[in-house]
């Protein structure tokens, strides 16, 4: 598959799940691509979440794409001519959660704009999958180098602690020297990490809060403040989570619903 046909298809997929409204985000080969390696030479990966997995494949066939039933239950699959595209729901048993979706930042891939899986997202999910009949190495070789930049290693080595190939995998980087040894798994000092959540709320295209109130407590991060809607709440939680992972995140945002403002009858 050429670059030209992935990138054709891979547009067209986007624009009918974001015309159906349907959430997902780019993983796999695609997220790479978006964030600036090559292009995939085998399919196209789209996150969704389980409830979404249907209207999704229904929103790519009405453009036009034939669908194919697999034998997995954890994925399904549709053709744009010779192209396939797996509508993933489960990632390694585990249900691919709205607050994957809603972590990954939306970013320009050709034409258009989608939500793309963080780049230590990324790396995470290609390392759980690894066991003693998938430990191949070279490709994950290949994303480390491209992604060394983006990933927060620290962070991905707290989220696959005690799995030794993952740890394998660190040793190798750390060997070949595509990252710092030095790079240690420590949490981020709070203070840093209050600023690095605070800036994130405000640039998010999604969110834009300045308000919310942010403080570090132990291994806990405690959310204060008030929104306009219930979505706007868990959305504002789903980010935050995905930055201070493994830390837990207390929700105490208020809701509260804007009313119209009543129109003055003058005599």
């Amino acid at each position: 598959m050429d670059e030209a046909t992935f990138l054709t298809t891979l547009i067209r997929a986007v624009g009918a799940l974001q015309r159906a409204d349907v959430p997902f985000a780019l993983a796999g080969g695609a997220a790479v691509y978006a964030r600036g390696g090559p292009h995939s030479q085998h399919d196209i990966d789209l996150l969704v979440e389980p409830p979404d997995a249907e209207r999704a494949a229904e929103a790519l066939t009405r453009a036009g794409m034939t669908r194919f039933q697999p034998p997995e239950d954890w994925l399904l699959k549709v053709f744009d001519g010779d192209v396939l595209i797996d509508l993933i729901h489960r990632l390694g048993g585990t249900p691919v959660s709205t607050e994957t979706i809603a972590r990954a930042p939306l970013l320009p891939v050709g034409s258009v704009t989608a939500r793309v899986i963080s780049a230590t997202d990324l790396m995470v999910q290609k390392l759980a999958v690894l066991d003693c009949h998938r430990c191949d190495y070279a490709e994950l070789l290949v994303v480390a180098r491209i992604l060394r930049e983006q990933v927060d290693w620290g962070r991905l080595r707290l989220r696959l602690r005690g799995s030794p190939f993952a740890e394998a995998f660190w040793q190798l980087l750390c060997g070949l020297s595509i990252v710092d040894g030095d790079d240690t798994a420590e949490p981020e000092q709070p203070d840093h990490l209050v600023a690095v959540v605070r800036r994130q709320l405000a640039e998010d295209p999604e969110i834009g809060e300045l308000g919310i109130g942010i403080e570090i407590r132990s291994d806990t991060v405690c959310l204060t403040g008030s929104v306009n809607g219930p979505q706007r709440r868990a959305t504002i939680e789903a980010v935050v989570r995905g930055i201070v992972e493994p830390r837990a995140v207390v929700n105490d945002i208020e809701v509260v619903q804007l009313c119209e403002p009543v129109e003055q009858v003058t005599g």
